[in-house]
């Protein structure tokens, strides 16, 4: 048996999006070597054979990466700017910009939206250009971001590669969205799902995909649509929470495993691009 780890999107921070201070990059690897790496090292009956695959836009911090997960591929580079076009109920928009006025809070979010499922995209493309190089598909694909911590060991022979895992999320669910944390399924379910034939960057980029009921339909929105358009069933693991508790959960954020809760972050997150846009502050400027 044969599992992908591919990870994508940025190396992690105590903030949302980036912003805050860098998480310490070897404690996440030491977490990820006890929890993933080490229940299925080949020594353990039936384990599966782990192979890593990386796309990030931390390039400051891909030497260090590279030396702790030793990827079979990666690619780092620097972050894009995502100005595609989209609507929003009935209003159009490009980047930041409707046709009437500018909103740089909106514009943030739908970029990060596009740069998670642009990256995820082409860390599957890495997995499958291994694939093909060495003639075999992978038995199960875990997508994952770099700032995880997992509170549970993963043995990837007791999971079932008809399904989808997914961490459950009250919260998010009952918004009608699956949480986003991390994917678990076969390495053909992943690559349907966000490869670059049908996957999911395509579809929020294409004509068909771009429409959004609100300015909050985005990424656990997006990935629920996917899943039951392309459907593959679903397995949600328990017991799961995010902010307060986070620590008991199977999978958390890091920063919230520290002790910084969702609240925190999403309000540090508002009173950043409230003060950036009442300064008229570009898409690029609150990038940097």
């Amino acid at each position: 048996m044969r599992t992908a780890i591919v990870f994508h999107g940025l190396s992690g921070s105590m903030e949302k999006y980036g912003w805050g201070d860098k998480l310490d990059q070897k404690k996440l690897y030491d977490n990820f070597h006890k929890n993933i790496i080490l229940p299925n090292k080949p020594e353990q009956k039936g384990a599966s054979q782990l192979d890593v695959f990386m796309h990030s836009w931390s390039c400051d911090q891909e030497d260090l990466i590279t030396s702790l997960y030793q990827p079979k591929r990666k690619f780092f580079e620097k972050q894009i700017i995502f100005k595609n076009k989209y609507k929003v109920q009935n209003e159009e928009f490009e980047g930041a910009n409707p046709i009437n006025n500018s909103n740089v809070h909106r514009g943030f979010r739908f970029h990060c939206m596009y740069s998670k499922w642009y990256s995820a995209q082409k860390a599957i493309e890495l997995m499958n250009a291994y694939e093909s190089e060495n003639d075999f598909l992978y038995d199960m694909c875990m997508l994952v971001r770099f700032d995880l911590i997992y509170n549970k060991e993963f043995c990837f022979k007791d999971f079932d590669p008809n399904y989808i895992y997914l961490t459950s999320c009250p919260a998010v669910e009952n918004d009608n969205g699956f949480s986003d944390l991390y994917t678990l399924s076969s390495g053909l379910n992943a690559t349907k799902l966000f490869g670059p034939e049908e996957g999911l960057f395509n579809l929020i980029s294409s004509d068909e995909g771009n429409f959004f009921e609100n300015d909050f339909m985005h990424n656990h929105g997006q990935l629920r649509k996917i899943i039951e358009q392309k459907q593959i069933k679903v397995k949600k693991l328990y017991p799961a929470r995010y902010g307060t508790g986070a620590e008991n959960s199977i999978v958390c954020l890091a920063r919230e495993f520290y002790g910084v809760d969702a609240n925190q972050a999403n309000s540090a997150y508002s009173k950043r691009t409230e003060e950036l846009a009442g300064s008229k502050t570009s898409l690029e400027e609150l990038l940097r």
